[in-house]
This record gives structure tokens, C-alpha cells and sequence, in this order.
């Protein structure tokens, strides 16, 4: 601390207030810019991707514009500019635990390619859409959330500490390839004749299964058929049926796009449920009880 002070004095009189105002010009400058450029790409570009690419990439070079520069406004006069710099670090170091944590995790995402701008990540209760992946924070656009029972953009947008990688699990729908597998199924009386239900079932589901495969882009599902053989999973739906304490469930186990799995679950579901109905199969369905509202005596 003694070594500051004695550098400080190797400044003349009001040098300190003047190196003072340059800082911050200078960093009200790179402010401006920065803001200038990001409200630029969001008004003019439509390609989301690019537009993070250019946002990140110009906040990093002026960072390191501004700290070059600040640098030599107060360091280019001692002799002492690694010992300062030294004393810097150590304090940032100290104070600043969850900044380092986040700048380090930002390296480990980039350098281990976890995500890029596009994917679609769970974190905990959070689903979204990554639309840029800063020093510091991943910003999402809110799927689904506590404003909507579907997978469908919120209108919000989330800000997530790059930390939760080292904290807690997180999900990628579409790391390397865009389709993930559901399951929907309907509860049938243990009366029932869960066999013909089972044949109704498989019939329903590998007709939509063809479906998907002429809608599905080619080369997409051949990578998903690669990936999955390793995993001993073929691509054709999975019929099975469980006992449950009110009935017999009937499953139907598919695949479909990452973005259409609410969509595509309605589907299978009300077809698998008017199939059964065909076929005289009964379905059971959760009832509920209204309580009137009755005053106290």
C-alpha cells in the first residue's frame, strides 16, 4: 500500500483529477459505442446468430481497447505498471469470485462447444432459446415458463449466470441433432382388452410414423439413425403397455423435432384416443371434484 502512495506522488498536482476524466471519458465512449452497435444489429439484421456473433465479438474489443487504454493514461509514467497490475488482479480475484466463475465458464462453453446461439436449453424449472452467450451471462428467449403449459416462445427473455454449468445439470434439445424422443399414453379399465388396445395403438402409431419420415428432412434423420443405433434404439415407435392403480396405461414411445414435441404429442394423443374409441376400447380419464363454496356456521 506504501508503494501506491509513493506513486501517486510521481504525478503533478491535479494529474490524478485529469486521468480521472480521461477514464471516464473513456469509458463512456466505449459505453456508447457498444449500445450503438447492439441497437444497430437488432434494428437492421435479421439473422439472430450474426447478430449475437457481432455483438460479443465488438464488447470484447472494446474492452480491450478501453483497458489498453486506460492503462496507459495511468501506467506510462512509472516504471511500476506490473506491480500495480499485480495488486489489481489480486483485489478482482478476491472481490470478484462469481465474475471469475463466469468468465471461466464462458471459456469452458466456447472451448468445449457445448451450446451456440439457437439452442434450446433446460436449466432446472428454465426452458429457452439461447440468442447470445456473453462474458459473463447466457441470455435465453423463455419457452414455456409459468406463463404457458406448451413449449412456446413466452415474449420473455433470461438471463442466466454462466456459472450453472459447474452448479447444475442442464439439458441441450438439439446438441447434435434436432429430434428427441416423447412418449404420450391413455389409461384403459383393467377390463379392457389391453391386447387389442396394444394392436390399436402400434397400427396408429407407425402410420404417423410415416408421416414424420416423408415430413423430416433426409439427412437429419439419417445422423439421428446413426446416433441412435449406438444407443440400440430404433427409430420405429414403441408400443408397451404398465398397471397402474386406476387401470391399464397404454404408452406409444416417438420421436420428432426438438421445437414440435407439444404439437406432436396432441397429435398422437387424440388419434391414439379416437382409434380406441373406434374399437369400443373405453378410456379412462381424471375427473374432478367441484367443491361448493359454503360459508361457515
Amino acid at each position: 500500500m506504501n508503494t501506491f502512495f509513493e506513486l501517486m506522488k510521481t504525478y503533478e498536482e491535479g494529474e490524478i483529477l485529469i486521468n480521472v476524466l480521461k477514464t471516464l471519458a473513456v469509458v463512456l465512449v466505449i459505453f456508447a459505442i457498444n449500445k450503438v452497435v447492439s441497437y444497430g444489429t437488432k434494428k437492421w439484421m435479421n439473422n439472430q446468430k450474426a447478430a449475437g456473433i457481432i455483438n460479443r465479438s465488438t464488447t470484447y474489443i472494446l474492452f480491450v481497447i478501453g483497458l489498453i487504454s486506460v492503462s496507459r493514461t495511468w501506467f506510462d509514467r512509472t516504471r511500476s505498471t506490473t506491480v500495480i497490475f499485480g495488486l489489481t488482479i489480486a483485489l478482482i480475484i478476491f472481490a470478484s469470485k462469481d465474475l471469475i466463475k463466469n468468465i471461466s465458464a464462458w471459456f469452458y462453453i466456447m472451448g468445449r462447444d457445448m451450446f451456440e446461439i439457437g439452442d434450446r436449453l433446460q436449466i432446472g424449472d428454465l426452458i429457452g432459446d439461447v440468442v447470445d452467450i456473453g462474458l459473463l451471462h447466457t441470455y435465453m428467449a423463455e419457452v414455456k415458463g409459468d406463463l404457458l403449459d406448451k413449449l412456446d416462445n413466452t415474449g420473455r427473455y433470461v438471463s442466466v449466470p454462466n456459472s450453472y454449468i459447474f452448479d447444475q445439470p442442464f439439458f441441450n434439445f438439439r446438441h447434435d441433432f434436432v429430434f428427441v424422443w416423447t412418449e404420450v399414453n391413455l389409461l384403459i379399465p383393467f377390463d379392457a382388452d389391453y391386447t387389442k388396445a396394444l394392436e390399436v395403438a402400434g397400427k396408429m402409431s407407425y402410420e404417423l410414423y410415416e408421416t414424420l419420415l416423408d415430413k423430416y428432412d433426409k439427412e437429419e434423420l439419417a445422423d439421428f439413425e446413426r446416433i441412435s443405433k449406438t444407443f440400440k434404439q430404433d427409430l420405429k415407435p414403441a408400443i408397451r403397455a404398465d398397471i397402474k392403480p386406476q387401470g391399464i396405461a397404454i404408452y406409444v414411445t416417438f420421436f420428432c423435432r426438438y421445437n414440435e414435441i407439444v404439437s406432436i404429442k396432441s397429435y398422437y394423443h387424440f388419434n391414439l384416443w379416437n382409434e380406441l374409441k373406434h374399437h369400443n376400447i373405453p378410456v379412462i380419464f381424471p375427473k374432478a371434484i367441484v367443491v361448493e363454496d359454503t360459508p361457515f356456521d
